[in-house]
């Protein structure tokens, strides 16, 4: 059969139009609630870091505006729910089915990318929401529960996806009318073929549990304690030790003061972008990314196959639209309804919860402490706008490891006052726009055809975005105070 393709079968429960559009409706709805909370403010303070207020310049309205902040945390929660349930719920149909090996490459792909992005949606719903879970504890518990068999589902839904052989439209010797989306999934579960691993997969995998861990862990201060201990802290301290001692040989060697100078820089175009890319990691911004991203992705590894295949009489059946097609449609009220009640309740006199408690939320909190290094001059400011980088480090020693309890510290505040700085995260913004563009792009026109490489294209965009920010950082470090002598 692997050699000769299936004929595809229609599958309505799974691949029918109505599915198809109540999950896309349900989880574009999901992502524009959030977006336009974000957009307008309507976000809890702490969940905001200094990428998203000082350079985006968004900024919290959500204490000015409680009723509308209210409104919009009601919607995000309850369609954030409608997702991991129904992400469970395909991925339980599309498993009920493997088992009993009535299910083709086809719909089994439609389950898995249906779950995809319900769980991509659902984890940028999880940081706007994450203020109002760490209040209510037991809607937290509960949602991570259901985050956890969705990710397990996901997990062993992408084993069959291993295969080069996986998602192949035609290949040579096919019977007429017979495609490689039509084999039974269960072909693929464990089976290589002789065709080897697809990358893509693997890659895919590597990054859904990273974005679990990434967002999740997020949402629980003692996750966010020992990232910053033991990954960020010593990181910046190696950096900024980096920076002083170079600083303080330009300061101290007249002789080759030049050469100290632009050794200095080169260190500069360093930690600029990777210091760029910690706090866009922690910004609000880096959670639309995943979920706009995890859309899209989702999105074309549905409709292209569904096209492909939509030329076959066997597919007919996906388009009928009876009970089962307009069920999940009509369940598309439910959030609606939610929402129309929440503020009912609010006219009947019900107090809107208080819209900015002084609760941990998900992100790094915006508290900014003095240095108490006591190996640091004090005959110096810990910070001036007006300073210039080089002369900063050469007259105050990096904090300890162990000093690092406050996440804005001096030398990042001197960063954000250059635009040098609001620069290189604007390249990583576009950087990462390019980036999707051209793979979403490629992948376009190799869906069905053959592997998508998509891994080596994200690579590449990495060392380019790298190679970039440095030569940009490079350049432009002698004209601004982060590399000039004043």
């Amino acid at each position: 059969m692997l050699d000769h393709g299936a004929m595809t079968k229609g599958d309505s429960d799974i691949a029918g139009a109505g599915v198809i559009l109540a999950f896309l409706l349900s989880a574009y709805i999901t992502f524009g609630a959030v977006l336009l909370a974000y957009l307008t403010g309507q976000v809890d303070a702490e969940l905001l870091n200094d990428v998203d207020t000082r350079i985006l310049r968004i900024r919290s309205t959500a204490s000015k505006h409680p009723r509308i902040h209210a409104t919009l945390r009601q919607a995000v929660l309850v369609l954030s729910d409608q997702q991991v349930v129904t992400g469970i719920a395909i991925m339980g149909a599309g498993f009920r089915r493997l088992t009993d090996g009535f299910v083709s490459v086809y719909h089994f792909q439609i389950a898995l990318y249906l779950a995809w992005m319900s769980s991509s949606v659902h984890l940028s719903a999880l940081t706007i929401l994450a203020t109002h879970l760490n209040n209510h504890p037991a809607l937290k518990v509960w949602r991570l529960c259901g985050m956890l068999v969705l990710l397990v589902l996901l997990l062993i839904g992408l084993v069959p996806t291993l295969s080069n052989d996986w998602g192949i439209d035609y290949w040579p010797g096919m019977v007429d009318g017979a495609t490689g989306w039509g084999i039974p999934a269960d072909c693929f579960w464990g089976q290589m073929w002789g065709d080897g691993i697809n990358p893509d997969a693997v890659f895919g995998i590597i990054v859904l549990i990273t974005s679990y861990v990434w967002k999740v862990g997020g949402l629980f201060a003692s996750a966010r304690r020992a990232f910053r201990r033991w990954f960020r802290h010593p990181l910046e301290w190696l950096m900024e030790s980096t920076l002083s001692y170079l600083a303080r040989k330009h300061k101290d060697c007249n002789e080759r003061s030049r050469l100290w100078l632009w050794l200095f820089r080169l260190a500069v175009a360093v930690y600029i972008p990777v210091t760029t890319a910690l706090e866009c990691a922690a910004s609000f911004s880096a959670s639309l990314w995943v979920s706009a991203l995890g859309l899209v992705f989702g999105t074309m590894q549905i409709q292209i196959p569904r096209k492909q295949n939509l030329d076959l009489t066997a597919t007919i059946e996906d388009n009928y639209r009876g009970f089962g097609q307009l069920v999940p449609l009509i369940l598309l009220v439910q959030p609606a309804g939610a929402v129309f009640e929440h503020l009912w309740k609010e006219d009947q006199g019900a107090a809107p919860a208080p819209a900015n408690q002084p609760q941990i939320g998900t992100l790094d909190m915006q508290e900014f402490e003095i240095n108490d290094n006591p190996d640091v001059s004090e005959d110096l400011p810990l910070c001036s706008t007006s300073r210039s980088l080089l002369s900063y480090m050469a007259h105050q020693k990096p904090q300890p490891i162990s000093y690092r309890t406050a996440t804005r510290t001096p030398v990042l505040e001197l960063l954000y006052s250059s635009r040098l700085f609001a620069g290189i995260v604007w390249l990583n913004h576009l950087s990462v726009l390019g980036t999707s563009i051209f793979l979403f792009y490629t992948d376009s026109l190799i869906i069905g055809n053959a592997s998508t490489s998509n891994w080596l294209f994200i690579l590449a965009a990495v060392g380019v975005y790298g190679a970039l920010s440095f030569v940009v950082t490079l350049v432009i470090t002698p004209c601004s105070r982060l590399g000039t002598c004043g």
